[in-house]
């Protein structure tokens, strides 16, 4: 898998694909989750794929 990360600042033109319906959910072991729907990519890597933060004031997610 490619290490890819999404920060604060960035938009979504600055990728080479269409994402949609991003959402970010709270767990208790104290990590932000972000889904970003991936739907123009064919294949592996279509559909939700999970990016994790331990801070999200920074705004740094890693797949």
């Amino acid at each position: 898998m490619i290490e890819t990360t999404v920060s604060k600042g960035d938009t979504f033109n600055d990728f080479n694909f269409v994402i949609e319906a991003p959402t970010a959910v709270y767990l208790q072991n104290a990590k932000w989750r972000l889904f970003l729907d991936y739907y123009s990519i064919r294949g592996e890597g279509q559909g939700y794929v999970l990016f994790i933060s331990q801070n999200i004031d920074k705004g740094k997610f890693v797949r």
